[in-house]
């Protein structure tokens, strides 16, 4: 079993709400200490889209973080990052 002890667990955790301001497509996070507890400093906003089993989600993590328009990094700010992620079989 894999856990906080284990180097290959994920170093950085967070919570999210999904339609955090009435819009689908919306995802607002915090990132989380080692307990679990909110880091209120270290907010982010996204926007994502599932298409099929692809998850894209463009997120800022600027300070303070916006909101991005687009699922794209041309042109928006070195804060600005594109994560694709494709859902797999576990082996």
């Amino acid at each position: 079993e894999k856990g906080p002890d284990d180097d290959s667990f994920p170093k950085d955790r967070w919570a999210y709400k999904l339609h955090p301001d009435g819009n689908a497509g919306s995802i607002d996070g915090v990132f989380l200490d080692k307990d679990g507890k909110e880091r209120p400093n270290q907010k982010w906003q996204a926007i994502y889209q599932l298409k099929d089993d692809y998850l894209i989600i463009c997120v800022d993590l600027g300070d303070p973080p916006k909101r991005p328009e687009k699922l794209t990094t041309s042109s928006m700010t070195k804060t600005t990052w594109l994560y694709i992620l494709r859902r797999g079989k576990v082996k």
